[in-house]
């Protein structure tokens, strides 16, 4: 997740149907973010 230069954050879904959406910093209250991110680094068998 990676924060817009005016501070709004992407909402992607990996679903299809959904549309990217940016949140605005003035929308995000009552925002609560939950999941969990990973990377994986080098070939992936």
């Amino acid at each position: 997740m990676s924060e817009a230069s005016d501070g709004a954050l992407p909402l992607i879904s990996d679903k299809d149907h959904y549309q990217p959406e940016m949140i605005k910093p003035q929308d995000m209250q009552g925002v609560e973010i939950l999941g969990r991110y990973e990377i994986r680094v080098g070939p992936v068998v």
